[in-house]
């Protein structure tokens, strides 16, 4: 089928596998020890989508056309929530979260270059898990790309795969 598609056009671009994972009363989140997590606050919108940006890109400098304005306005949205990851004091992660009806999307989870490795995400994901529980919440999801370090975190913290969606580009030349 790609193969077909690729002769009309189309290339495969992003391969993304969406997760969930029921949330209990009685479930417990740990935290990796060294990383503290802490809500983000509307004031810091312009630092945290600047360190989101650019823990995105391949340099570690912003990514290109990020649009850093539009993230800064969707920080004021009442139903979603951000973070801050920190190791000794110094910001290794940002990530966010959207509560809805009792359902929690995560999203957004970014590991600066020079902390991945020491368990930032799997914070991310905990710190976020216990604010959806906190908030009432029995069902959380969140996208990765297909067979990423992210998913294998999203799988360790008890999030299973759903359905993965191929994301398609057509050239026009």
């Amino acid at each position: 089928l790609f193969e077909q598609l690729g002769e009309h056009g189309y290339r495969l671009v992003e391969l993304d596998t969406l997760l969930a994972r029921r949330i209990q009363p009685s479930d417990r989140f740990a935290m990796p020890d060294g990383i503290t997590v802490r809500e983000a606050r509307r004031d810091e919108a312009t630092a945290w989508v600047s360190v989101s940006l650019a823990s995105f890109s391949d340099t570690g400098a912003p990514a290109p056309g990020g649009h850093p304005e539009v993230y800064e306005a969707l920080f004021q949205l009442p139903t979603t929530s951000y973070f801050f990851a920190s190791i000794d004091g110094e910001i290794a992660g940002t990530a966010a979260i959207d509560l809805q009806s009792g359902t929690a999307q995560l999203f957004a989870t970014s590991t600066r270059h020079g902390a991945r490795g020491r368990g930032v995400q799997t914070a991310l994901i905990a710190a976020r898990l216990a604010f959806a529980q906190a908030a009432g919440c029995d069902l959380t999801f969140m996208r990765t790309e297909a067979g990423s370090g992210s998913q294998r975190n999203a799988e360790r913290q008890g999030f299973r795969p759903l359905y993965s969606k191929a994301i398609l580009e057509k050239r026009f030349d």
